[in-house]
C-alpha cells in the first residue's frame, strides 16, 4: 500500500544512509516515515547494499564518482525518482513542477510527465541550465564500472569486517566505528536494511591520542614514499591509507 503523506509537507534533504567517516547507518524505514519528502545520498552503500526506494524513501541520489565508478576517473552523480511523491497535494510548496514553466512553452511538469513530473524537470531545466551531462566516454566508463558493483562491495565489505576484527583486538587501538561488527550501535540496523553488509567505511581511534594518531601518519609515509596524503580510497577520503588500495 502506498504510504499516507502529512498534509504539511517535510522534506529531509539528502542525508546520507550511512554517513561516512563514522559507518552509521541511517534508520531509512523512520526517515520515510518522518518526513514526506526524503532524498537521502546512497554514496557508501550504493544499489548493490541499500535500495532506499523499497524502504519507502522518494527519491535517491547516488554518487557515481565513488564506489559506484570504481576506478577514479570520472566525475558524476545520479537521481533516481521512485515516482511515488505526490506533487499536486503539496502544489504551492513545489510550484517548478505543478505550474506552468515559462522557458518550456508552458508546460506543467504534473500534468505533461504525471509520476515523472519531477525527473523530467531535472533531466530539462537544470540540465539545459548547467550543462551537467556525461560525456559518451564519461558514461562508458562509468557503466564498466557498475558491471563489476556487486562483486566488488561484497569484497570490500567482507574486506572491512576483517579489518574491523583485526583492529578491536589489537592492543594499540582504541576503539573502532563499523556496524558490521556485533556490539556496534547500529549493527542491528545494517542488519535489517542492509543484510549484515555495511559497505567498507570504518573508523578507528589509536591508543595515545593525536600523538599517536600522527606517528601512524608518519609510518604511512615512510612505508609508501610519494603517496602520503590525504587522498581518496574508491573516491571516498581517507587520512591514511592510498588510493591504490581501493580494490583491495
Amino acid at each position: 500500500m502506498p504510504r499516507p503523506y502529512p498534509a504539511t509537507p517535510r522534506v529531509a534533504h539528502n542525508p546520507e544512509a550511512v554517513p561516512r567517516p563514522q559507518s552509521a547507518v541511517s534508520d531509512a524505514q523512520h526517515g520515510a516515515d518522518l518526513f514526506n519528502l526524503a532524498v537521502p545520498g546512497n554514496t557508501v552503500p550504493t544499489p548493490a547494499l541499500l535500495k532506499p526506494i523499497e524502504r519507502g524513501i522518494d527519491i535517491v541520489v547516488h554518487s557515481l564518482t565513488k564506489y559506484m565508478g570504481g576506478h577514479g576517473t570520472t566525475l558524476g552523480g545520479v537521481i533516481v525518482d521512485s515516482g511515488k511523491f505526490p506533487w499536486t497535494q503539496h502544489a504551492k510548496r513545489y510550484p517548478g513542477l505543478t505550474q506552468p514553466e515559462p522557458s518550456y512553452h508552458g508546460v506543467v511538469y504534473t500534468e505533461a510527465l504525471g509520476r515523472a513530473a519531477y525527473i523530467g524537470r531535472a533531466r530539462t531545466v537544470p540540465l539545459r541550465n548547467t550543462g551537467s551531462a556525461l560525456s559518451p566516454m564519461n558514461a562508458f566508463l562509468i557503466m564498466q564500472g557498475i558491471e563489476t558493483l556487486s562483486l566488488r562491495m561484497e569484497r570490500h565489505t567482507s574486506n572491512a569486517l576483517a579489518v574491523a576484527e583485526y583492529l578491536k583486538d589489537h592492543p594499540k587501538v582504541q576503539w573502532v566505528s563499523y556496524a558490521g561488527l556485533p556490539g556496534d550501535p547500529y549493527h542491528d540496523l545494517a542488519q535489517r536494511y542492509m543484510n549484515g553488509k555495511p559497505s567498507g567505511i570504518l573508523t578507528f581511534g589509536v591508543q595515545g591520542g593525536y600523538h599517536a594518531c600522527a606517528v601512524l601518519r608518519r609510518a604511512q609515509a615512510v612505508q609508501a614514499p610519494g603517496k602520503y596524503r590525504r587522498c581518496q580510497v574508491a573516491g571516498l577520503s581517507s587520512g591514511v591509507d592510498d588510493a591504490s588500495s581501493a580494490h583491495a
